[in-house]
């Protein structure tokens, strides 16, 4: 493998490591609860508004911008569950395109096999199921 190869590897690593690498949390650090950061990177990433994530969190809007607002806040250990699934599609949109910014495309645009715009529909089970289901088709070449 080339260098310039290997250096695109590891940049890829790199970019999807610093919020999405669901791999490296362990049940201690959903039992102790995420830190809100996170909620707020993939909020960012999937373009949703705060009424949204606090939907898929399960928590209340009021709840969700006390935490906002709370400096090194974490989210509860039901909450980062919730969010562990979500990572698991968005990491599963990374594996299945070239780049962070195909997967990215992907999960904002309006998807007919979904009914609906996939970032949307994984904030909630079984939501984030089809949006699985669909990569993997996607990853094995089976279109609709």
């Amino acid at each position: 493998m080339a260098l310039k190869e290997k250096i695109q590897i590891r940049r890829t690593q790199k970019a999807h490591a610093h919020w999405s690498d669901t791999h490296d949390m362990s049940s201690a650090t959903l039992q102790q609860g995420l830190a809100f950061t996170l909620v707020e990177n993939i909020k960012q990433k999937l373009a949703c508004t705060d009424q949204e994530m606090a939907s898929a969190l399960g928590i209340s809007l009021s709840t969700y911008a006390r935490l906002k607002r709370t400096p090194n806040s974490s989210i509860s250990q039901i909450s980062s569950e919730k969010i562990y699934r979500i990572l698991s599609a968005i990491n599963t949109a990374y594996q299945t395109f070239d780049s962070e910014e195909d997967a990215e495309l992907w999960l904002k645009y309006p998807s007919a096999e979904l009914a609906g715009i996939p970032a949307h529909i994984l904030l909630h089970e079984p939501g984030t199921t089809k949006v699985i289901q669909e990569l993997r088709k996607i990853q094995q070449g089976v279109f609709a």
